[in-house]
């Protein structure tokens, strides 16, 4: 396999749970890509990102910013991780936000960024409820 390609994003998953398992396997419990809330702002306990990364050889910065849908900053600034994933070119990881204030209805993304550049991104509905 080339090891000039550009990483990429292989899944993107927003969850209610994720268990990694001492084999490496994923048990991911309640997937969805909406939000139901009565009233705003709005605080959703946790989000749980799960991914994993392809093509992505020696040493790299991964790192994530939450937006809302004007392209805003939806929760603080998120600490960079250093990887070096060797010649295995595969990351697989969690991300998990606490604590989540929506300010208002509207399209949410989660953006993936290896070595400040965005790979992928994970959009969501935050949704108004009557």
């Amino acid at each position: 396999m080339a090891k000039n390609l550009e990483p990429e994003i292989d899944y993107l998953l927003l969850s209610d749970g994720v268990v990694a398992s001492p084999e490496g396997k994923l048990t991911i419990c309640g997937i969805y890509d909406k939000i139901l809330s009565r009233q705003f702002p709005a605080i959703h306990p946790q989000l749980i990102f799960s991914m994993r990364i392809l093509e992505m050889y020696g040493k790299h910065q991964l790192s994530a910013r939450f937006v809302d849908c004007e392209g805003n900053d939806a929760a603080p600034e998120m600490p960079h991780v250093e990887l070096d994933t060797g010649d295995r070119g595969i990351v697989q990881t969690q991300l998990t936000i606490k604590s989540v204030i929506f300010q208002k209805p509207g399209i949410y993304s989660l953006q993936i960024l290896v070595d400040e550049k965005i790979i992928g991104q994970r959009d969501f509905i935050v949704e108004e409820v009557r």
